[in-house]
């Protein structure tokens, strides 16, 4: 933002400002999700849930640690109901 300020003043920096945001927003809400399912075979709504639980339970931390413990206990799951 600040190149583009110096170069391009204020309107310059409000585009890249918003296109960061764009940018940010398809990378959180629509691949980090596919990813998600692809790599730990979680569903991405779990994910979506356990993130939005764990953020209201312990803050920042538990946006962080929601995805990790989501994954234990979903295998926890599928381990016991499997058999």
């Amino acid at each position: 933002m600040i190149v583009a300020t110096i170069h391009f003043a204020l309107p310059g920096a409000l585009v890249v400002l918003i296109m960061f945001l764009v940018v940010q927003w398809i990378e959180n809400n629509i691949l980090i999700p596919i990813l998600m399912n692809k790599t730990l075979g979680v569903n991405p709504i779990v994910i979506f849930i356990s993130m939005i639980i764990g953020g209201l339970v312990m803050g920042i931390v538990g946006v962080l640690l929601a995805v990790p413990i989501s994954v234990i206990i979903t295998m926890v799951f599928d381990k016991t109901f499997d058999e």
